[in-house]
This record gives structure tokens, sequence and C-alpha cells, in this order.
């Protein structure tokens, strides 16, 4: 929050009135306020950066949530609940986790916390091909990653162990939909879920091209 609107929310909470943007009328409010941030508010209010009146408005009831890299035991909990979420919402049948695919999720770091967990269990819903689910399609470990040379017969790696690298995520996925498709756009935007527009503006940011092209450029 800016100093700005640290002010102003401090003033509806400690008045419980607001006013609309925009509006003149004074608005009564009686509302419980639920406050979450991933910064040190206490170190901040050292430093100036906090209002310390509005720290101690907020801090009544503080519940401190540690990283799940400390919370092993809601990692399969967790992910259980992604994957049957995640397969609602794309109308996929559910597919069941391998057990070797739940010792790799319950062992790795996580230094993405809840939100690497969900990205990495959708991608394996999406890619998966076999009737469960096994540590290759979760991409925490194993191959290095992938260039857009490698052949269709072989498939791309996954990106590097652990990333969160958008545009590695997207090219693996791309190059991924365009193999499984024999490099047929129209198909692969279906299998990507955008439109054959939006994967040919894709491949020309990504300098996608089949390999066979590539080596007819190279030799040129």
């Amino acid at each position: 929050m800016s100093p700005a609107t640290q002010s102003k929310v401090l003033r509806a909470i400690e008045d419980k009135e607001v006013q609309r943007v925009g509006g003149s009328r004074t608005i009564r409010v009686d509302v419980r306020i639920i406050a979450a941030t991933n910064v040190d508010l206490q170190r901040a209010v050292q430093e100036g950066r906090f209002r310390g009146d509005l720290f101690y408005r907020l801090s009544i009831t503080p519940i401190c949530i540690p990283p799940l890299r400390q919370r092993p035991e809601d990692i399969l909990p967790l992910a259980e609940m992604f994957l049957w979420r995640i397969c609602q919402d794309s109308k996929r049948p559910p597919k069941p986790m391998s057990p070797a695919a739940n010792q790799a999720l319950a062992a790795h770091s996580w230094p993405g916390n809840i939100r690497e967990l969900r990205n990495v269990i959708e991608r394996a819903v999406l890619f998966a091909n076999g009737p469960e689910i096994t540590p290759q399609d979760l991409g925490l470990g194993g191959p290095a990653p992938r260039q857009a040379s490698a052949s269709p017969a072989q498939g791309p790696g996954l990106p590097a162990p652990g990333t969160l690298d958008l545009e590695a995520l997207e090219h693996w996925a791309i190059l991924t939909a365009l193999e499984r498709s024999d490099w047929v756009q129209s198909r692969a935007a279906g299998l990507l879920g955008i439109s054959p527009r939006a994967l040919s503006y894709k491949l020309d940011k990504l300098e996608l091209v089949h390999p066979e092209l590539g080596e007819r450029r190279r030799r040129r």
C-alpha cells in the first residue's frame, strides 16, 4: 500500500465510514477485516514504509502460515485437491498419482509454495499421457531444458527442475502440443486451448519452427 492508501484504510477502520470512488456520500460500514502479506510488516514499520498505527489496528489476531516446505503433511492433500479441481475445470477424466509421483511431490522443497504446487499439478493434468501421473509428468526432475530442434520421435524435455520461468514453460507446452499434433497448427492450438492465430503469434515470438524446416534453413 502507498502511504496515501494506508491513511485512507486506517481512517475507514477507525471511523467505520467510507466513500465510494467519485461519490460524496459517507457510508457507515460494519466489517471484519482479514489482511494477508508476505512482507515483514514489523520491519516495514521500523523502516518507515508502513504506518505503525495501521499495523497495530490490523494485527489483533496474527496467524503465521509457514511455507509449504515446513508443512510436508499438507503437500499430498493439497495436490489431490488441485488434481480433482483442475480435472473438473478442464473436463478431463481424473488420473491417479503414482506412488513415485507422490514421493516426488513430498520430496520437493517448493520454493514457490502453493502456487508452484498448483502449476505443477495443472501441467501434469494437461500433458500426462499414461493412465496415471508419473514423476516425469510433474517435471520436478529429470531431463534438462528442451531444445526447439528436438526430434518429434524423442519429444521435448521439460523445463529445468523447479522452474517457474513462464517463457520456458510456454515454450515447452507449445512444442509438446505441436509434436503431439504432428505439427498441425490448428490441432496444436486446440490442445493448448488458444486460437490458431494466437499460436502463430507465439511461434513467431518464440522462433519455433519444424525441425526439418530449420535444418533446410541452416543448409542455405
